[in-house]
């Protein structure tokens, strides 16, 4: 049974302001873990900062500004070189900002903010994800070992039920106008 671990606390930095930890332990059954790795689910990001997808952004609009200029123009050049070098400055700070994915849960990681609400948002995207994981690898286990499912609407009568009877001609389930 997968279960995640959160454990919070606060503690005064040497200058007197707080500062929120939160420890995340992802702990997970063999099963669950190899169904995890074998669906390369240990890659799935829980939480990422903001300044992820901000950096991203300011990377893709250099480097498109950079598409727009030329190297054969001398005025041009100078330009070039610094949207290309903001362009990875920017892919740089994104891949080096923080993120927690399934990988990092399962081994154990720690989160620390001085901002409070900036901790409890990240806890809620943690948890919010970690449901989802938690869904899709009930899901892969149920494909791993097989799985079969008849479902019926909630408003069914039994006029209008298919019984095992008729499974064996397919096209009486749309009602066949011959038979």
């Amino acid at each position: 049974m997968m279960e995640l671990l959160t454990q919070n606390h606060r503690r005064r930095t040497l200058f007197g302001s707080s500062e929120y930890i939160t420890d995340i332990s992802l702990l997970c059954t063999a099963t669950e873990r190899q169904v995890i790795a074998d669906h390369r689910l240990d890659r799935i990001q829980l939480f990422a900062v903001p300044e992820i997808e901000i950096n991203q952004q300011r990377s893709m609009q250099a480097f498109e500004r950079s598409d727009a200029r030329s190297v054969f123009f001398s005025n041009d050049a100078g330009k070039l070189l610094i949207d290309i070098l903001a362009g990875l400055i920017h892919a740089a700070r994104s891949r080096m900002a923080f993120s927690v994915t399934v990988a990092d849960a399962i081994a154990g990681t720690t989160i620390r903010c001085s901002d409070l609400f900036q901790q409890l948002e990240a806890e809620q995207q943690i948890n919010a994800a970690f449901d989802d994981l938690h869904r899709t690898v009930e899901n892969a286990l149920a494909f791993s070992i097989g799985r079969e499912q008849v479902l019926v609407p909630e408003e069914a009568d039994e006029t209008n039920a298919i019984t095992p009877a008729r499974w064996a001609n397919p096209q009486d389930w749309w009602g066949n106008p011959n038979g």
